[in-house]
């Protein structure tokens, strides 16, 4: 691919990098460094791209922008927090609030399973990794070897399904 190939192909992805460096721009303030590293990962992108696989460069490029976010991110936040001087925080750990939260969390992620359980297994597997593994519904569509469109459309069925069951209908 030539320079001028992928200088129109940054461009046309221009709303996707710019929207990704905004969202990290508040763990890392520098918009400028974040917009020359989606420049980077898609150079990286176009290298490892294989259209054999069904997903469409845009959505496979959106993949990696969100994945390398998603570890930054933690990065940031972790190396933000040694920095800090953290002794008031303990003074907030373990207080009854955060037991109830925590009980009701647990509570609501049993209710949660047992609903699950009424799924299709398709289904089901599709919220699990969308929602407890946090992946992205072409990350899912490259796992299970179908289609974004056929992932997107199991996880919509599941929780219409999911719907009916919590509210009783």
């Amino acid at each position: 691919m030539t320079k001028e190939e992928i200088y129109i192909l940054w461009n046309k992805f221009a709303p996707l990098w710019k929207s990704w460096a905004r969202k990290l721009s508040y763990v890392h303030g520098e918009v400028e460094d974040l917009y020359q590293e989606s420049y980077l990962l898609l150079l990286g992108a176009l290298q490892h791209y294989d259209e054999k696989k069904g997903v469409p460069f845009e959505a496979y490029y959106k993949m990696v922008l969100y994945r390398w976010g998603k570890k930054y991110r933690n990065k940031m936040r972790a190396h933000l927090m040694e920095d800090q001087d953290l002794e008031w925080y303990s003074d907030l750990t373990g207080t009854a609030d955060d037991f109830v939260r925590e009980v009701i969390q647990q509570e609501e992620h049993k209710r949660l399973e047992e609903g699950m359980k009424r799924l299709k297994p398709s289904e089901c597997l599709v919220i699990r990794k969308f929602y407890f593994e946090e992946k992205l519904l072409g990350e899912i569509a490259m796992e299970l070897g179908i289609t974004v469109k056929a992932v997107a459309g199991r996880k919509e069925r599941a929780l219409k399904k999911l719907e009916k069951i919590f509210r009783g209908i």
